[in-house]
């Protein structure tokens, strides 16, 4: 019973992040074609999949049909002056799931501008140093993961300026989401490769988890003594 709950309290950010991308999912694309995160079949679904998964298709399906079906603000961004008519549409049209929605994409695009351009500096920094072996506090001197940063960085940034052009906003929102996703991934590397974590440092784990994590971790991930 203990360990049970134990391993369900481990698993609920898992469960909820699921359900939130197949809500999500849903809810950008009921009206159009079929889910693009399916359930697989035979798999018994968790309480805490399901109400994600339900609160989010709800929450994002009525925002895009404010958005695209009742406010008329399709229109409004399609006429000679854009921004002036979209922005008389969001005030004075819009309802109130289409307006989060909004305010969702709006910080989304901000983010990535403010995340992306010092990330692309900072990596372009670290990477002059390390070809030129100047003075570095980084203890990743992998010039390729500071080239993906950059590269991610770049994408965030541009990404996030070109989720506010009308014309360019799909490959905005496709630019932001693949330079955070590689963004997570590298960071993420980084910190298995030179973080202080009990996969690289087996001997911060407790007993027995440490001789597990000695006998099986790759030599690249941790330190041995």
């Amino acid at each position: 019973m203990v360990v049970s709950a134990i391993l369900r309290v481990v698993a609920l950010p898992f469960r909820l992040a699921g359900g939130a991308v197949s809500g999500t999912s849903i809810g950008l694309t009921q009206r159009v074609a079929a889910p693009i995160i399916k359930d697989l079949p035979g798999v018994a679904l968790s309480t805490e999949y399901t109400l994600a998964r339900s609160g989010l298709a709800k929450f994002v399906g009525g925002g895009m049909n404010d958005i695209l079906v009742r406010s008329g603000l399709s229109t409004a961004l399609k006429s000679a002056t854009p921004y002036r008519n979209a922005f008389n549409v969001i005030c004075n049209s819009m309802g109130g799931r289409g307006l989060a929605l909004l305010g969702i994409y709006a910080a989304g695009a901000a983010a990535g501008l403010a995340i992306g351009l010092p990330l692309l500096l900072e990596s372009y920094d670290k990477i002059n140093r390390i070809k030129n072996r100047l003075p570095l506090i980084e203890p990743c001197q992998k010039i390729w993961v500071h080239g993906g940063l950059l590269a991610s960085g770049l994408a965030l940034g541009v990404g996030g300026i070109l989720m506010l052009t009308p014309p360019f906003a799909a490959l905005g929102m496709t630019l932001a989401i693949g330079g955070a996703i590689t963004t997570v991934g590298l960071k993420t590397y980084k910190w298995l490769t030179t973080g202080v974590h009990m996969f690289r440092y087996p001997q911060l784990a407790p007993w027995p988890l440490s001789s597990i994590i000695r006998t099986f971790s790759n030599s690249e991930f941790s330190t041995r003594n």
